[in-house]
This record gives structure tokens, C-alpha cells and sequence, in this order.
């Protein structure tokens, strides 16, 4: 009786942690197209150098005053335009994402919160200095591309491009019968000049260490929400 009770335990202990670890997955709705509904911000204004986060209320609500404006501009736009427009799960391992009125296929997989998608297809990543996977913008993510081969392409005036061939990869979130996507936005401030860009992804934790120089940069976290 007690072997019987030890191993409907192990099974019922089994069944929970896989239903939980399917959790994501279970909540999709196959076939269905997840359409872009609202986009927030996911977290408090932050600013960042080479040494770590800085979090002086006086340097923090300089650098807000000068880019809050920026980032809010970010929001509005990216909710008028096409980009990430749409995301469909075929099945458990098929997803098609609509952006900039094109689309591709990606396979996916799932855990307890998040759902990785993989592109099919190649394409080239671009990048001034250095190496794609060497560069700020790639270091600023939790999840990477996968970078297949990286070279030289040309050279003017000391000015390096290089480019690389590898697969995309976004990250979505799957809770409440909803699904949504992470966006990180950016504003390096250099010497010379500022420069703004935005992700999809999760903040990596140790970012802060690649960025270049003296620079500093802002960040504003936000989610997008398809319903």
C-alpha cells in the first residue's frame, strides 16, 4: 500500500511541475491573430554608465526632463505604425509575426512565463566599429540572435562596417489569456551627439559594463500588449 501511495505521489508531483512548466503554451490560442492593443511602460526611468546605475535623484531627474519626451514619443509612434504589428501561433512550435507589412515564420519555444521565437529564415545583421555580437546594441538584451558567421565588409577613412548572417530572436510573454512583448528604449548621450534606439527584448542584467567610453545612457522599459 505504501509503494502504491509513494509512486501516485511521484505522479501526481510530475503532473504539476509539467503542467506548470507548460503554462505558456497552454494558454495560446492556435491559429488565432494576436493584434497590437496598447503600449506602457513596464518599470521606472533609468540611467546607466560604464560603472553601474546611477540613481542621484538630481542627475536622474536631469537626464528625465531632457528625454522623458523622447521616450513618450517612442510610445505613441510605435502604436501608429506597423512594426511587430501582429503575432499568430500555428501550433506548438510554428509562429508567423507581422512587421512593417511583412511577415515571417519563426519556431518557438515555451517555459513557465516566456515564448522564444527563432527565425527560419537567415538574414544579415549590420554594425559600425565592431562585430554585431560585440556591439552595444547587442549586449543590451537578455536574449542574442544567433550569429552564424561575422566579417569586414568595408572600410573608408578608418570608418569599419561590418555584417553578420544569423537568425533574429524576440521574446513574448503569455499570461492571462494575453499575449505581450518586451521593448527596451535608448538614448546613449556621447560626447558628440545622442543617439536613440529600441529593442525587442529583456534587459540584460549587466549591460551597463559595454557601454562605450564616458557615455551614459537612458533607459525606459515598456510592454506591448496583443489582445
Amino acid at each position: 500500500m505504501l509503494r502504491l501511495l509513494t509512486i501516485i505521489s511521484s505522479c501526481l508531483i510530475l503532473c504539476f511541475y509539467s503542467c506548470k512548466k507548460d503554462d505558456a503554451f497552454t494558454k495560446l490560442n492556435f491559429g488565432k491573430n494576436y493584434y497590437k492593443e496598447k503600449v506602457e511602460k513596464a518599470g521606472r526611468f533609468r540611467v546607466f554608465a560604464k560603472s553601474g546605475e546611477i540613481t542621484t535623484p538630481s542627475i536622474l531627474e536631469r537626464f528625465e526632463l531632457e528625454d522623458s519626451s523622447r521616450f513618450t514619443l517612442y510610445a505613441n509612434s510605435y502604436m501608429q505604425n506597423s512594426w511587430m504589428d501582429s503575432v499568430t501561433f500555428y501550433n506548438d512550435y510554428t509562429a508567423r509575426l507581422v512587421s512593417l507589412s511583412s511577415q515571417q515564420l519563426f519556431d518557438y519555444s515555451t517555459d513557465e512565463t516566456h515564448i522564444i521565437l527563432l527565425a527560419k529564415d537567415i538574414t544579415e545583421f549590420y554594425s559600425s566599429g565592431d562585430l554585431f555580437s560585440k556591439s552595444f546594441l547587442n549586449q543590451i538584451g537578455r536574449y542574442k540572435p544567433q550569429i552564424i558567421s561575422e566579417e569586414l565588409k568595408s572600410s573608408v577613412a578608418g570608418a569599419y562596417l561590418f555584417v553578420g548572417k544569423g537568425k533574429q530572436k524576440y521574446v513574448f510573454n503569455s499570461r492571462k489569456g494575453k499575449v505581450s512583448t518586451p521593448n527596451i528604449a535608448i538614448i546613449r548621450h556621447s560626447t558628440c551627439c545622442n543617439y536613440f534606439d529600441f529593442l525587442n527584448n529583456e534587459l540584460s542584467d549587466n549591460f551597463y559594463t559595454s557601454i562605450p567610453g564616458d557615455d551614459t545612457v537612458a533607459v525606459q522599459q515598456f510592454l506591448v500588449t496583443y489582445q
